[in-house]
């Protein structure tokens, strides 16, 4: 944030000043390693709203409120990314027990319409309107239909 405010004002980093910076999701990894993770080799920390721990291919994400958590925990993460069976749901449970901060965030950016897909919202919006007044009488509130091409596998 300091670096875009400084450009914003026309002053630039000094060359010769040495930058320290610290990657919490290196020191991270190394600790899940110590304690037993294999076959990971990329740790990426998110603020998931509601995946705490995911693991795709040798990439482990993980919530950045595990950063300072205990032993117990970083081992729980472990068996989960490594375990089978009873083993990682017990780490599962041991995971969704460890409480992450809800900060207040701001609100999604509603999903703009795709220009092939107004037609189709149109006419089920305006089939609602319809099927309101036939009935219910006009009771429903009215609704906006919005057609997402987010979804590949199911259709909502």
């Amino acid at each position: 944030m300091l670096r875009t405010l400084l450009a914003r004002i026309g002053l630039t980093r000094d060359p010769g000043q040495l930058e320290l910076t610290f990657d919490r999701s290196a020191g991270l990894l190394v600790a899940l390693q110590r304690l037993g993770l294999r076959r990971i080799t990329r740790l990426t920390l998110t603020r998931n709203r509601s995946v705490y721990v995911s693991l795709r291919g040798s990439e482990l994400r993980v919530h950045e409120a595990f950063v300072g958590a205990p032993q117990e925990v970083l081992r729980a993460i472990v068996v989960f990314a490594t375990g089978r069976g009873v083993e990682r749901r017990v780490a599962r449970n041991t995971i969704v027990a460890w409480p992450i901060p809800r900060g207040e965030r701001a609100p999604r950016a509603p999903e703009r319409l795709h220009p092939d897909d107004r037609p189709i919202a149109e006419r089920l919006t305006s089939e609602h309107a319809r099927l309101n007044e036939e009935r219910f009488s006009g009771t429903l509130k009215r609704m906006q239909v919005r057609v997402s091409r987010r979804m590949r596998s199911r259709l909502g």
